[in-house]
Formats: structure tokens, C-alpha cells, sequence
């Protein structure tokens, strides 16, 4: 599983105002579009390129500019800052992020505005940022994929049942739930591969229930409490049931 989940290429488009709202960040800029499109995990200081060296420029990455680039363009004369930002916003850039609540130049604004940028600001201090986008990025892009099974946290194990639809994965999941474990997916369990590990959650719209023959649907949640369930779990083991032969 592991192989084949790392293998993938992956793109995400977030909306600019979800992207906003989950790193806390104030929307300077909308840019063109209501959506930006991350394919890579990594995030970049553009120091060098606006120090004038644009060879080798990473513009697929999130850019940020800190307190030490702003220091180093405040010298620079108004059209020269125009004209380093205009060749910057040339590239097909996600976004960029001015970090430590500081005030954004005119000439910044005005070039993401000719190229349709988004460009945020965060309060936070740049290696505080820059940790929370790229734990932000690492869950976003992770290689994932839909397994048919029944995932629950028994004591602290995080367990994949797996089986022919039939043998009885959600009753059992139902009776270890009702003995004091936690449901975290029933039926569909989306398993993502992130920093070397296999980390299963539910799809939103079935979180928290359980379909079991016999007796319906089952908000287990309501009926067993908060206790009951988890948003995620890392995958420690995965059991394949069977029907009985004696």
C-alpha cells in the first residue's frame, strides 16, 4: 500500500477564502480566480530573486516574504520595486504570503493585481508560518486513496477491518464501540500517506455513522458519545476477515 499511495503526483485546488480561513490569514488579494492550485509541498523565501538572480526560481511553491526581505526592498527606488515584482508575479505563482503583519509595498500590490496573485498576510512571525503551511501542504498533497473496510482506534491501535461485504466488519466494529473503543470510518475509509505513515480518516459525508444488517443506520456519535468516535488514526494493523470454516 505503501508504494503504490507514494507513487502519486498530486494536485489540490483549495478555495482562496478556505486557504485564508485555515491558516488564519488576512485575504490582501483575491487574485483571478476563487481557487489556487498547490502541487508542492515545499514553500520558498524569494530573497535571492528579488535580489535579481531568477535563475532556478522554485515559482510552483507558496512564497513568503518576511522582515528581511522587506528590509532589502524598502532601499530599492518605487519603479525598480515595480519592475522586480512585475517579473515575480510573471510566474505562475500559488500565492504569497507577507508574514509579521507587515504592510505591503504599493508596488506589490499593484503587479499581483496585473497578474491576478493572491496574495495574503499572516500576524505571525515567518518560521511560524512557514511551519503551519508546510504541516498545512504535507496533509493536502498526501497520496491518497478509498479502502472498503471498517477502521477503529482499540486501545490506541488503530485497526483496519477488512473483508467481503457481509462477513460482519460493522457488526464487530459495533460491538468493540459499545466495549469502549472508538469508531473512526465505517464502509469507506480514506487512507492518506503522510511523512511515512498510513493516517485513515472518514469521508465527511458518513462521518460518525455505521450501517449494520439488521438494524439500519447508526449515528454513533449521538449514541455512544463524543468518546465514541475519532476524526483520524494512524493505520498500526490490518486484520482481513472471513467466514467461519470449522
Amino acid at each position: 500500500m505503501n508504494e503504490k499511495l507514494s507513487s502519486e503526483k498530486i494536485a489540490e485546488r483549495v478555495k482562496v477564502a478556505e486557504f485564508a480561513q485555515k491558516l488564519k490569514l488576512e485575504v490582501l488579494y483575491e487574485g483571478k480566480s476563487e481557487e489556487i492550485v498547490f502541487s508542492n509541498v515545499n514553500v520558498n523565501r524569494p530573497g535571492l530573486f528579488l535580489s535579481g538572480y531568477s535563475g532556478l526560481f522554485p515559482f510552483d511553491r507558496i512564497q513568503i516574504i518576511g522582515e528581511s526581505e522587506t528590509s532589502y526592498i524598502t532601499q530599492m527606488a518605487p519603479d525598480k520595486r515595480l519592475k522586480i515584482f512585475e517579473k515575480f508575479f510573471a510566474y505562475e505563482l500559488p500565492c504569497l504570503i507577507i508574514s509579521t503583519n507587515i504592510r505591503p509595498f504599493p508596488e506589490t500590490m499593484d503587479a499581483a493585481r496585473k497578474f491576478g496573485r493572491p496574495v495574503f498576510r499572516s500576524e505571525k512571525r515567518t518560521s511560524r508560518i512557514f511551519n503551519d503551511i508546510v504541516l498545512y501542504l504535507n496533509d493536502l498533497l498526501a497520496p491518497t486513496e478509498s479502502r472498503h473496510g471498517v477502521l477503529i482506534d482499540i486501545y490506541g491501535v488503530g485497526v483496519l477491518l477488512t473483508g467481503h461485504s457481509g462477513v460482519g466488519k460493522s457488526e464487530t466494529a459495533l460491538e468493540l464501540v459499545q466495549r469502549g473503543h472508538r469508531l473512526v470510518a465505517d464502509d469507506a475509509v480514506i487512507i492518506k500517506y503522510v511523512n511515512d505513515l498510513l493516517v485513515g480518516t472518514s469521508p465527511p459525508i458518513i462521518r460518525y455513522f455505521m450501517e449494520v444488517r439488521g438494524i439500519g443506520i447508526i449515528d454513533v456519535r449521538s449514541m455512544y458519545g463524543v468518546g465514541a468516535v475519532k476524526l483520524t488514526k494512524v493505520l498500526d494493523l490490518v486484520v482481513e476477515m472471513e467466514p467461519w470454516d470449522d
